[in-house]
């Protein structure tokens, strides 16, 4: 009997462990998407996958009508199209976040215009042309 070839084993390992993870992977996506249906009651804010964002009014799951109301305006869509469902802020309101700082060094309106050079960009420009300049005097 002839011995087996140990790439073989190594690729049908390989190609075990990509069918296992497809497999883990197809049942996490399932259960998050299962999740999501629950989750889906009216009152609940959500975000369609056009990137409009709508209260749940109505769930018809017979068929497959989800009604949004979104500002004045009142949207029927399959529920298919509701991409998340917007997490609550009150969780983020009750805990106090400072505002950042804005760094004292620069200013956010300080941009240069289209071909305008800054000052110390110039400096480094014409230090970095010097030393240039001298490397190739040296290779002389």
């Amino acid at each position: 009997m002839g011995s087996v070839d140990p790439t073989l084993l190594i690729m049908i390992a390989a190609i075990a462990v990509l069918l296992l993870l497809m497999f883990r992977n197809g049942k996490k996506r399932q259960q998050q998407q299962r999740e999501m249906r629950d989750n889906m009651v009216p009152g609940v804010e959500v975000m369609l996958g056009s990137g409009l964002y709508g209260t749940i009014v109505e769930i018809d799951h017979e068929n497959n009508r989800a009604t949004l109301s979104s500002g004045s305006s009142t949207i029927v869509v399959h529920p298919g199209a509701i991409a998340q469902i917007v997490p609550d802020d009150t969780a983020a309101d009750s805990e106090e976040v400072a505002p950042a700082q804005p760094s004292d060094d620069i200013a956010p309106d300080d941009d240069p215009e289209f071909g305008e050079r800054l000052a110390k960009g110039e400096a480094a420009l014409d230090a970095e042309k010097q030393n240039k300049d001298s490397e190739n005097e040296n290779e002389k």
